[in-house]
């Protein structure tokens, strides 16, 4: 289906997902396999999971009779580049994925070559040249060829963004170089990874926003603060969310529940239980009326109404460490319409849909305690790097 509607592809899968890297995920019975823009069959329904293409490689998962999952990885042409049984494994980011045999992480390449050997307690991906590693209980960072750049001395860590990575060390946060060099120091209570050049710091329980160098350009005055996207950045104070820009200057009034970032020039927004989105000036182009929305990815958004549409995470089990994944789940019944809308509301395609459950996978900074403490981005509602939900059960402490 194109923006106006038209189908583009003939309807015969019983599910697809949206098209990432010129391919799309597609079933075909209880199983799974991919399409090319043109609809055709390249990649045959065979597997009972399947992933995003990212480099040219995807992950897929089937489940043997016992119920336990085989991970692999195949290439555009559905070979299997490796026979390497992984405990777990995640997607390919600048030509390296991690992968978890047994207890430990390593990193292997698109051609399912071990680069870097699983020795590490956990290891995020790589970003800009860098990887967070975790060695018993203190983090630092390798570069691609497996060399430890910065040696594990740290509390915590977060990835490297505008050449530098927060850090936590001795209970507080700063920001290092990728010579493990404090180019501000910590004194922060916590601190988020810079974007756009900006990050958001906690110090004496508010939140505000500092420049590369540590000059604060939006004092601490908040009670939660996100990263900026388009320049805006969505901050809460007396447990209302609204935006703020690089100055400091409130563009969009504290009075939302929740809130995305921004992304294609709008923001989703909820307002008394209802979805709609805003402009940057922070005036309803759509009118708060879904009971659950994405964002807007190339002028189309996923909405969903209907009395019983809501997501929930098991969050009472996630006890898991640092920055692992976790899910939520989209519900959804009988009576509820899953509908793509263009930006001026107008509906573009509607379906009522039968009782299904979605998995959505979110890409977690921190839990801790069983609680879901920062929602990164959610697919694939939002593009990879963009926005998540923001809200009372989405934040950072």
């Amino acid at each position: 289906m194109d923006k106006t509607a038209k189908n583009l592809i003939t309807p015969e899968f019983d599910e697809v997902w949206p098209f990432k890297n010129h391919f799309a995920r597609v079933k075909k019975g209880n199983k799974w396999g991919f399409i090319n823009t043109a609809g055709d069959l390249v990649i045959k329904p065979l597997f009972d999971k399947t992933y995003d293409f990212h480099d040219g490689v995807a992950r897929v998962i089937n489940f043997d009779f016992w119920g336990y999952r085989h991970i692999k990885y195949i290439n555009k042409k559905g070979e299997i580049i490796t026979d390497i049984e992984f405990t777990d494994a995640s997607d390919f980011h600048e030509g390296l994925a991690k992968v978890l045999i047994g207890e430990k992480w390593g990193f292997i390449n698109t051609e399912g070559k071990f680069v870097i050997h699983t020795i590490y307690d956990y290891a995020h991906d790589f970003h800009n040249g860098f990887a967070c590693i975790k060695l018993g209980k203190l983090w630092g960072f390798i570069n691609k060829n497996g060399k430890i750049v910065i040696k594990p001395q740290f509390d915590k860590a977060r990835d490297f963004n505008n050449g530098l990575a927060a850090v936590k060390s001795v209970d507080k946060w700063g920001y290092i170089d990728n010579t493990g060099k404090f180019i501000i120091d910590p004194e922060y209570e916590n601190a988020r990874s810079f974007h756009e050049k900006i990050a958001a710091v906690k110090i004496s329980g508010k939140w505000g926003y500092i420049n590369t160098k540590g000059t604060y350009v939006v004092s601490p005055s908040y009670d939660d603060a996100a990263d900026f996207h388009e320049g805006l950045a969505a901050v809460l104070k007396n447990h209302k969310w609204g935006f703020v820009n690089r100055e400091g200057k409130t563009v969009v009034k504290p009075v939302f529940d929740e809130v995305y970032d921004f992304q294609e020039g709008m923001a989703a927004v909820k307002l008394h239980n209802k979805w709609g989105y805003i402009n940057r000036e922070g005036e309803f182009i759509i009118k708060p009326r879904y009971d659950w929305t994405c964002n807007f990815n190339n002028g189309l958004a996923l909405v969903l109404t209907g009395d019983e549409a809501k997501i929930w995470g098991r969050k009472d089990e996630a006890h898991y460490s640092d920055l692992e994944n976790f899910k939520t789940t989209l519900l959804y019944n009988t009576e509820t319409a899953m509908s793509y809308i263009n930006k001026k509301g107008q509906t573009v395609y509607k379906e009522n849909r039968k009782p299904v459950s979605i998995s959505v996978s979110t890409d977690i900074d921190i839990i801790n305690n069983g609680k879901l403490i920062y929602n990164k981005y959610c697919t694939p509602c939002h593009k990879q790097g963009g926005a998540g939900s923001i809200g009372p059960n989405l934040t950072d402490d």
